[in-house]
């Protein structure tokens, strides 16, 4: 086979990085993996094959070390990386080697991502399946992967973190009436992913008793707000606009008739 080219000195540059000169003045940088492989020592042969095979090695060997560096800090799905390197604007097709390699040796693995996706969002205890199936989606994982993950999440620890979320969310809106305070806890069981019969069964066990002394002080309160609020409108007008917004919030509208009548009686 015609020669094409010949290695002349080989320098070490740093830890596993190797400069190799050619007689033509050209100069490529390579790991040692790569110098071990093409056996690229001083005196060595190339023919333009090789040269050319270097090349594509080589610079799938520093897109792999620039996937290893993104993977260090946490695991990543094959979207995410394959995101990562087109953005480093590598050829499509080293891409698809370097993404081959690193699936071949398990770095990526999105059955393995979503059961440790899970498992860590199922250990903190505040979102539900139904939002980790969500963001799961949104980082490229299948159907069928995020079914597998999903099975981590046990209907028992499902129903034990969406209790205590809701007694969190109870103590956040212990002032709001009772009917509001039921269904803002609700609303953010709902949001937090938790399933449906998992959140009907929480509701069920958690206590909404009215306090009609802190009722009724909440609802001075609001009325004195509201009647400000909508200051700049007709009398019944106003009236109508109060009462719509106290009823929102859970308020009796026999209560609601009795402070607001109180209010026009002040304000005669």
């Amino acid at each position: 086979m015609e020669v094409y080219d010949e290695v002349i000195q080989v320098e070490k540059k740093g830890n596993d990085q190797f400069l190799i000169s050619l007689r033509s003045g050209q100069r490529i940088q390579v790991s040692e993996e790569i110098l071990v492989r093409f056996q690229l020592l001083k005196g060595h042969e190339l023919t333009a094959e090789e040269w050319e095979d270097i090349q594509n090695n080589n610079r799938q060997s520093y897109m792999y070390q620039r996937a290893l560096y993104y993977l260090n800090t946490q695991l990543r799905t094959q979207k995410e990386m394959t995101d990562y390197l087109l953005k480093q604007e590598f050829p499509q097709e080293d891409i698809q080697a370097v993404m081959q390699r690193l699936q071949d040796l398990n770095l990526i693995n999105d059955r393995f991502y979503a059961e440790s996706f899970v498992r860590t969002y199922m250990r903190a205890g505040e979102k539900g399946p139904l939002v980790l199936r969500q963001k799961l989606k949104q980082k490229g994982v299948s159907d069928y992967d995020i079914n597998h993950g999903l099975l981590e999440y046990s209907s028992e620890q499902e129903l034990m973190n969406a209790y205590h979320q809701a007694e969190k969310l109870q103590q956040k809106h212990r002032n709001k009436t009772a009917v509001e305070q039921k269904r803002k806890v609700q609303q953010g069981l709902l949001t937090k992913g938790f399933q449906t019969e998992v959140i009907q069964q929480v509701m069920s066990e958690l206590s909404f008793e009215r306090d009609c002394e802190q009722e009724q002080a909440l609802l001075e309160k609001q009325v004195a707000k509201l009647w400000h609020r909508y200051c700049k409108k007709e009398p019944y007008q106003r009236k109508q606009s109060v009462i719509a917004s106290l009823m929102r919030k859970g308020f009796s509208y026999e209560m609601i008739q009795e402070e607001i009548a109180l209010v026009e009686e002040n304000n005669d």
